[in-house]
């Protein structure tokens, strides 16, 4: 059976633009990878602010290179989709942008939560999801 699995923007910029362990998690075909519309938008704003030295055509560049990996993705949630989990998200997560993820992630209740993002990896958010670090998901898939 395929497994889910939500990424964050961490994980995906990362598995983009370096190699290792996320790279290789984003580019598996036998998984679904899911993220939300919260994580694109970061996504673009991370592009910018850490290509920002760098000339116009090469930070244009970064940005194509971000849409065209979201090719891979099976469903990027919209706050319409997770709005209802919003209130419950924000009582375990404090900032704005985080409690919009993890709303997402409830929605979507995948198999993994993959994040580096510190503020996910606590109780109280395990307890509702499975929070992993990439190489806890790829020794779970067994690679």
């Amino acid at each position: 059976m395929r497994k889910k699995i939500f990424v964050d923007t961490n994980i995906i910029i990362s598995g983009i633009f370096f190699s290792g362990n996320e790279a290789k998690l984003i580019s598996l075909e036998e998984i679904d990878l899911y993220t939300s519309d919260v994580v694109i938008e970061e996504l673009k704003d991370v592009a910018i602010s850490k290509f920002r030295s760098l000339k116009m055509e090469d930070k244009r560049l970064a940005l194509v290179e971000i849409e065209r990996s979201l090719v891979d993705f099976e469903l990027i949630i919209t706050e319409k989709d997770y709005r209802k989990n919003i209130l419950k998200a924000k009582e375990l997560i404090r900032k704005e942008k985080d409690s919009r993820i993890l709303a997402a992630v409830q929605t979507i209740s995948p198999d993994y939560f993959v994040t580096g993002d510190k503020d996910f990896h606590n109780s109280r958010v395990k307890q509702l999801v499975k929070v992993k670090y990439t190489k806890e998901v790829l020794t779970a898939l067994g690679l």
